[in-house]
């Protein structure tokens, strides 16, 4: 509102009151005086029996927070390529570079949290350094978040861990039975979003630091084990150190990184004691995702089909009498070699390992 029109009443009545005696014209007529205000006296509040019916305050649900995460941080030159500290001055950033191997160096700011950083950018570890500085960078899978805002850049969505106490993370959507997600992780059906989302097969991004937790840094695991980084799966996982004194337990053996070593790490090792450089093994159900049969459970195969549809682990057969309802039996293909090695249960046109699954769990 403007304040010419109270400037010009305060005006007029200043004139008024500066007006010579004598001049009823100019004579400003009183106003009725407001009545004084009493104040009121407490009042005692008569003591009311609760209601035995009603809920007690721990038993009401939380109400939902709104979907948002805003620090109010300007997302400027954040994530611009950067050669030197000069490139991210403008900025006000610092320039992060590992070294040569450093394919994408960019400008950002140290931090601890992901309320350090600007809107669509959360606070993580900077691959290729061993050290444990923590940089705003945009999401990555497994990145923690509080909300979708965080995890929107790269495409992803901010999703509940499987294990209790796991928090939540970006994650992918997804599609059951084939390689959607990244190594180390299957795609899950999400009660609460309605969505198939990529969940890591150790149930949370972060563990306690033994055999299968994932790791970044070797910090990340505990003593007496090593934080792996496997050239077969593309997983990253502690797992226990092995030599001479400290064997490996059952269905693991002793696997030597470098020839002529004494110590070693534990790694999984099939039926017929083949080293496999994966920390799940063994471990996969019908219609989660798989690469070669050793990753599937006893029993079970994994089906590749002839055009790269399907990777999934499923009952191996001889006729369609021996396969799930929905499914035939067809030629499977290895995935490394690219040729026949035997015949899998597949579905039939039209089905889908969601469908499956979704009929399996009474969804």
């Amino acid at each position: 509102m403007s304040s010419r029109p109270v400037l010009a009443a305060l005006l007029v009545l200043l004139s008024a009151c500066s007006s010579p005696a004598g001049k009823p014209e100019d004579t400003v007529p009183e106003v009725d005086r407001a009545p004084d205000v009493v104040e009121v006296a407490d009042v005692p509040v008569a003591d009311v029996p609760p209601d035995p019916g009603a809920p007690e305050v721990a038993d009401v649900p939380p109400v939902d927070v709104p979907d948002i995460f805003r620090t109010g941080i300007s997302a400027k030159g954040y994530g611009e390529y950067c050669t030197s500290q000069a490139d991210c001055a403008p900025f006000m950033l610092g320039c992060f570079n590992n070294g040569p191997e450093d394919v994408k160096p960019i400008c950002s700011k140290s931090c601890k949290t992901n309320l350090d950083c600007p809107e669509y950018f959360v606070c993580r570890h900077k691959a290729g350094t061993q050290d444990d500085l923590l940089i705003c960078m945009e999401a990555v899978f497994c990145s923690e978040c509080q909300a979708d805002v965080q995890c929107e850049l790269p495409g992803m969505t901010c999703v509940d861990g499987q294990k209790e106490g796991a928090g939540k993370f970006c994650s992918f959507k997804c599609t059951p039975g084939a390689l959607t997600c990244p190594a180390g992780s299957n795609c899950i059906f999400s009660e609460l979003r309605q969505d198939w989302f990529c969940q890591p097969k150790y149930g949370a991004c972060e563990g306690d630091g033994t055999q299968c937790s994932p790791c970044e840094l070797q910090k990340d695991c505990a003593e007496g084990f090593h934080c792996f980084d496997t050239f077969y799966s593309d997983e990253v996982f502690c797992t226990k150190k092995c030599g001479e004194h400290v064997k490996c337990d059952a269905g693991w053996g002793c696997f030597l990184m470098e020839e002529g070593a004494k110590d070693g790490i534990c790694v999984r090792v099939d039926k017929s004691g083949a080293v496999a450089l994966t920390c799940f093994a063994g471990t996969q159900d019908i219609c989660w995702e798989c690469k070669r049969d050793l990753d599937c459970k006893e029993g079970l195969a994994c089906y590749v089909g002839p055009d790269g549809i399907g990777f999934y682990c499923t009952p191996e057969c001889t006729s369609d009498e021996g396969c799930p309802e929905g499914m035939k039996c067809t030629s499977s293909w290895d995935w490394g070699t690219g040729q026949i090695k035997g015949y899998n249960c597949a579905f039939k046109s039209g089905a889908t390992c969601a469908d499956w699954l979704k009929n399996r769990n009474g969804k």
